[in-house]
């Protein structure tokens, strides 16, 4: 698939099912760093949650579904149109390494084995 094939898709998606909509939303508030939830500002360069413009208005949204689970239709209305530009934190494939695993130990060169002797 390419991108724009995923871009789509995933718009099919939000645009059509409430409870996708939903859930896309918690992910992104969940992305978001402790200060950025409790602020609702958006502070980070990292890639991943809101971005500034939207996390003072997404924030307040996705605080409002974790708690009684429902929108207003307007509000709902709201996410159909940002949700859909996040499409990349859903849609992107990565290697990651496990959290328990632990990365081998470096090498050992000459040059390491000469300062050591030195010291």
């Amino acid at each position: 698939m390419n991108s724009n094939t995923l871009r789509k898709t995933f718009a099919k998606h939000l645009l059509g099912d409430r409870a996708y909509r939903y859930w896309v939303l918690k992910r992104l508030f969940g992305s978001q760093t402790p200060a950025e939830k409790a602020y609702r500002v958006t502070r980070a360069k990292n890639g991943v949650g809101f971005s500034a413009p939207d996390a003072p208005v997404l924030s307040p949204l996705a605080v409002k579904v974790i708690g009684s689970g429902a929108l207003t239709r307007l509000e709902d209305e709201l996410l159909k149109w940002r949700l859909p530009k996040y499409w990349r934190q859903f849609t992107e494939t990565r290697l990651m390494n496990h959290p328990a695993r632990k990365l081998p130990p470096r090498a050992a060169t000459k040059n390491t084995k000469v300062k050591k002797e030195a010291a």
